[in-house]
């Protein structure tokens, strides 16, 4: 289907680059259908500065330990394991089976992290996904402020990452790869807000042709391709 006028120079740039580079009819992956609140945090936590098989190992050891069962087809079913009976599991040291740390300097365990993270959003009165995915806008920046004061999280990397996990699709994870896809597609220099206003406008082009499109989506697809191009598996 032809660009349609409106399209700026940028948006028809990017829209052509993933015509031409992506298999616009693949989906979501299954960490993106994950039944429990609790595998969310985790997965966001640990994902960054990681490769995926290690964020795997630490996914698995989980399931394993709680009995939760990863099924696509629990993604609309009850939380089988909310935050406040995950936190007790989480708390003793070496339930992740990782030693990995928040940052080399100063940080603490990952799976601290984790354990704070999921206090946060009890705190802020999220128990379980649907209670998440029930959130309004202002809702939501209370739990980030809260979620962000938890150790190794100020930068937003790992709520940007979670609120992905969890279900929003309006969400557009903005890392090394995607910004560098974007910006040598578009051969400009951009700001965060401006590659995530990109990909939305972009994901409403290919929508008339690809119904299923989210930005959420379409920002993996753009990832999945870039970090494939250069060899490499991290996460974030």
């Amino acid at each position: 289907m032809p660009p349609t006028k409106l399209q700026s120079p940028r948006t028809l740039a990017l829209t052509l680059a993933c015509r031409r580079d992506i298999d616009l009819f693949e989906g979501l992956p299954n960490e993106y259908y994950y039944p429990s609140i609790s595998l969310c945090a985790t997965d966001a936590v640990f994902s960054v500065g990681a490769s995926k098989a290690s964020v795997q190992n630490v996914i698995r050891r989980v399931v394993e330990k709680t009995g939760i069962e990863i099924d696509r087809r629990g993604w609309m079913k009850p939380d089988p394991m909310p935050l406040a009976k995950f936190l007790p599991l989480a708390r003793p040291e070496g339930f992740f089976g990782s030693k990995k740390r928040t940052s080399t300097k100063d940080g603490v365990l990952k799976g601290e992290a984790v354990a704070q993270v999921a206090e946060a959003l009890v705190a802020s009165g999220v128990n379980s996904l649907s209670e998440f995915q029930a959130c309004d806008e202002a809702k939501l920046e209370s739990v980030r402020d809260a979620l962000c004061k938890a150790h190794g999280q100020s930068s937003g990397l790992s709520w940007a990452y979670f609120r992905n996990l969890a279900g929003d699709e309006s969400q557009v994870m903005v890392d090394r790869y995607l910004m560098g896809y974007v910006e040598r597609e578009t051969t400009a220099t951009l700001k965060v807000d401006e590659v995530v206003a990109l990909v939305q406008h972009v994901t409403n082009e290919l929508r008339r042709d690809y119904s299923h499109m989210t930005p959420r989506l379409l920002a993996h697809l753009i990832w999945r391709f870039e970090s494939g191009r250069e060899g490499k598996s991290k996460r974030i």
